[in-house]
Order: C-alpha cells, then sequence, then structure tokens
C-alpha cells in the first residue's frame, strides 16, 4: 500500500476538481504485480488512474461496482469539503437498499399460527420421519424417535422430580455424547 500526495501547486490550480464518468480503456492483457492495484495521476485539469485486477480473483462486473465506490466516495469528498471519511456512505442510498432486501431474504405474509417453534419443527419431523437420523456424532447415530422419547423422559423427570412448569428456565448441562 502506498500513498503519494498531490503537489501544492496542484492543487492550488485545480479549482473544484469535477469529477466524470470514468471510461475503461482495454489495454488487453496486463499482468497484475497485485490482487487489486490502483495509481492515480493528477494533472492540472484531472486526475487519471490505472486500475490493474487480478482476474483470478475478480471479475469485471465487481471491479467496475467497486470503481464506482471510490469515485462516488470522491465526489462527495470534493463536494463537502466539511465531511469526514467514516461519514461517506460509498453506496447510494438505492444499493444500499437493494442489499438490505436482499439480506432479509423474500418476505411472505404469515399469520403467526403459521410460524412454528424449533421444537415444533422436530416434532414434525419425528412425526413424518421417525426413523430418519436426526443427531450423529462421530459413528454413532440417534433417530428423530430416540431423540423425541429422550427429551420427553428428560422433560417428565424436571416436571415431576423437581416441580419445573411451563415457561420456567433450566440450565443443563450433558457431557458429550447421547448416554
Amino acid at each position: 500500500f502506498a500513498v503519494q500526495s498531490f503537489a501544492a501547486s496542484s492543487l492550488a490550480e485545480a479549482d473544484g476538481l469535477p469529477f466524470e464518468a470514468a471510461s475503461w480503456l482495454d489495454f488487453g492483457f496486463v499482468p497484475a504485480k497485485f490482487d487489486l492495484d490502483l495509481v492515480l495521476d493528477d494533472s492540472r485539469r484531472s486526475i487519471t488512474g490505472n486500475l490493474t485486477f487480478s482476474t483470478s480473483l475478480f471479475d469485471r462486473s465487481t471491479i467496475e461496482r467497486m470503481a464506482g465506490y471510490f469515485v462516488h466516495a470522491a465526489t462527495i469528498a470534493v463536494s463537502e469539503t466539511k465531511i469526514t471519511v467514516d461519514g461517506i456512505e460509498i453506496q447510494s442510498s438505492l444499493e444500499m437498499e437493494a442489499q438490505l432486501a436482499l439480506l432479509r431474504g423474500p418476505t411472505v405474509e404469515r399469520d403467526d399460527s403459521e410460524w412454528l417453534m424449533m421444537h415444533q419443527i422436530f416434532e414434525q419431523s419425528a412425526d413424518t420421519a421417525p426413523d430418519a437420523v436426526a443427531l450423529m456424532m462421530m459413528e454413532e447415530a440417534m433417530s428423530y424417535r430416540e431423540v423425541e422419547a429422550r427429551s420427553n423422559q428428560l422433560c417428565h423427570y424436571l416436571v415431576q422430580e423437581h416441580g419445573i412448569q411451563v415457561e420456567d428456565r433450566v440450565g443443563v448441562l450433558f457431557p458429550r455424547g447421547f448416554d
């Protein structure tokens, strides 16, 4: 990583430095010395750059998106002189919302009666495929039927022997394994 600052005279003469859309010049195959390398050069009228990347790590669309983030951040930095670097959003609000929607996944309208708790999902699996493997540890396997039987046994023990009731919290510590 290397940074070289602009010469003082070129900054004094560069009024506003308007940003224009980046254009791609395809120089053919140029071996990348680094995974990602951006070199900027300032002249009296513009800042030009060269972006070289390893094609085994990045595809062109990813690099174009990253270059867009850089241009967007630089535009904000120049136009809003009092902003700090941590105050610059590199994604547009539209792109940020699209990313958040992707992370949230599809929205499905359901009423509360359709949502199941983890133990209910497990019970459904025990009902539909009781002999299917539910747990596996090393060479041992336990079916849904066996897991449900053991969990019911523990539940009855806690209720009958210790007076545990619905919604009571119970800490349980077992050694590793099925026994």
